[in-house]
């Protein structure tokens, strides 16, 4: 062995210019303070990143190279460091020292570059696991943010309460020294301040601002979100800012129906401090916002008032302590029937080129459950896919775009909203009556205020079972990971108790699998196990599972299968992968992948 007395790890920044001390062994107090961040290029470690290889200094007190702290300092003699790269980047460096002359030869150099790739290799997969932890992470955060604010700000119909709580939040979850919130005047064409929090007397300054006239201007002018430097931006007000001490600043327009209804803005005393993450979160905002001051000017009849505002707040109450979105929604048309009467309603959701029905009240819903619309050439769900607005149709028999239905042929009139979340058009709800001219404009807006909410609610409902599916499946292959397919075939194996429903479980172990990582790299090893999968699935039902069972080995799980079938999947899945044709990085044709151990085992009765 190397017989080295202590050693270090630096990692590299993102930029691929500075190391910086990550971790230790037998370095002294005194040692460490020497090893400050180091320039790509600085010092021995720093070259060895800069040059891509491994390099040692027997004696470091008469290398020009090696930090004149560190050769003027008697505990350390000899050094070598070894770059640290995994997929064509420099992720840092391993820095080894002894304390007496120490000759290194060939092999010991080989020894610690092979050291040092598979530690830059560790680290990699560290990072890369890291990162996408860190995105799951992050999404369940926002979301669970947008429900509280979204909560919040919808259990109220008191504007200047709603545009309080706004910036509040804005300010407290961005940490900004400066947040407001401009309500869009369309009699003037301008924004007009509306609330604000922090230092500068904001709305003595700048009451009113023109479209396109500073930043919230030019956020409401192009109808979208953005985060600029002041130093470095082209703004109308840029010298009040600089002279405010704010450095960045970001803003996100208010849309309902891609009708502007406001921009709300924060600032910040440092530069770069508004990226990706905060503008998404300052969109989510102000869809949640811009709806619920919409909805308060919706509201502004007192003699309407009451009975509105308490619904309003029993929907937001049920929307948001139930987590089933069919029973939800029934319950959401219940307290609708309260304001908007009905015979029927029914929402329904995009599904490709149709409609279909999730959720049914009224003296037809057992017919309407299933009910389905194909809208490729639908005049009307266009029209409102189309103009963002509800619509009424309060002569059914004669209106011409009407497709007629046997279970809608008793009503007489319709009303319709749009569902739609975050720019994205999700259903609509529609309600139905039997007496002609049944609904009004009032109906509309109220329906439209209800449709906002279940939009909202929806997308949320679907974030939270995208990104439970998310935990549940393997990030490479798409598969059901481990625990994921652990648990379906318990599912399925105390589901299957009748001798004539057998399920068949296939366990499938790639030969040789190592020996595409050593030979090809990684990334041709990862593709190895993503065909592996393809090739699974080509040979199986959409009711059949594939899991991955750990490292090479796939479980494949056929429901209703005996074992003279998963024979005949397993032969067609080899096959299939023996067929298969893989090239390396150079475009050469290698090896496909083989799966010689195929065992399959026939389960009838319970899984234990």
């Amino acid at each position: 062995m190397l017989h080295l007395d202590g050693g270090a790890i630096f990692l590299a920044d993102d930029a691929q210019t500075t190391l910086t001390l990550a971790a230790w062994r037998n370095l002294t107090p005194e040692v460490r303070a020497l090893l400050h961040p180091y320039r790509f290029g600085e010092g021995i470690t720093g070259t060895a990143a800069h040059e891509r290889r491994v390099i040692f200094v027997s004696d470091v007190h008469r290398d020009v190279r090696v930090r004149a702290q560190m050769r003027a300092f008697d505990v350390v003699h000899s050094q070598v460091s070894a770059p640290l790269i995994a997929r064509d980047r420099v992720v840092g460096v391993m820095s080894l020292i002894a304390a007496t002359p120490r000759a290194l030869n060939a092999d010991d150099i080989a020894l610690v570059r092979a050291i040092g790739a598979s530690v830059a290799v560790a680290i990699d997969h560290a990072r890369v696991f890291e990162t996408l932890e860190q995105r799951v992470t992050e999404r369940t955060v926002e979301l669970a943010a947008l429900n509280h604010i979204t909560q919040t700000i919808t259990q109220s119909l008191d504007l200047n309460a709603i545009l309080d709580t706004v910036v509040s939040e804005l300010q407290t979850t961005l940490q900004a020294q400066e947040a407001w919130v401009r309500i869009f005047d369309s009699k003037q064409q301008a924004l007009v301040l509306q609330a604000w929090q922090g230092a500068r007397n904001l709305g003595a300054r700048t009451p009113v601002l023109n479209l396109g006239e500073g930043m919230s201007g030019l956020v409401a002018r192009d109808r979208q979100a953005r985060a600029v430097n002041v130093e470095d931006a082209e703004l109308t007000n840029r010298a009040q800012w600089l002279a405010d001490g704010l450095r960045s600043v970001a803003g996100a327009p208010m849309l309902v129906d891609e009708h502007l209804v406001g921009v709300l803005g924060v600032a910040n005393t440092q530069r770069d401090r508004y990226g990706e993450n905060e503008l998404r979160w300052l969109n989510a905002i102000g869809n949640a916002a811009a709806i619920a001051i919409k909805n308060a000017q919706l509201f502004e009849s007192r003699e309407r008032r009451a009975t509105q505002l308490a619904t309003l707040r029993e929907i937001d109450h049920t929307l948001s302590s139930m987590l089933d979105l069919t029973p939800m929604l029934e319950t959401m048309l219940v307290l609708v029937a309260r304001i908007v009467p009905y015979d029927n309603a029914l929402v329904l959701l995009l599904e490709g080129a149709r409609l279909r029905s999730v959720a049914t009240r009224g003296t037809h819903a057992d017919l309407l459950r299933d009910f389905e619309l194909d809208i490729s050439h639908n005049a009307i769900f266009q029209r409102m896919e189309r103009d963002r607005a509800p619509r009424i149709i309060n002569d059914l028999p004669n209106d011409p775009d009407w497709v007629p239905e046997r279970r809608t042929e008793s009503s007489r009139a319709w009303l319709g909203a749009p569902l739609i979340a975050r720019g994205e058009m999700l259903g609509q709800i529609s309600l139905f009556s039997a007496t002609p001219h049944a609904f009004t404009r009032d109906h509309s807006d109220l329906l439209l205020a209800f449709a906002n909410h279940a939009a909202i609610t929806i997308a949320n409902t679907q974030l939270r079972a995208a990104l439970h599916e998310q935990a549940r499946r393997d990030s490479l292959t798409g598969a059901l990971n481990h625990g994921a397919f652990i648990a379906e075939l318990h599912a399925l194996g105390n589901g299957h108790t009748h001798p004539a429903q057998p399920f068949a479980l296939i366990m499938l172990d790639l030969d040789n699998y190592k020996q595409y990582n050593d030979a090809y790299g990684h990334v041709i090893g990862d593709q190895v196990l993503g065909v592996t999968v393809q090739a699974i699935r080509a040979h199986i039902h959409h009711t059949d599972l594939v899991g991955r069972w750990g490292g090479e080995e796939f479980g494949i799980a056929l429901p209703g299968a005996d074992l003279a079938r998963a024979r005949v999947v397993a032969t067609r899945i080899r096959a299939t992968l023996t067929a298969t044709e893989i090239r390396d990085a150079h475009g050469k044709q290698i090896p496909p992948p083989t799966a010689s151990r195929c065992m399959q085992r026939l389960y009838t009765t319970s899984l234990h």
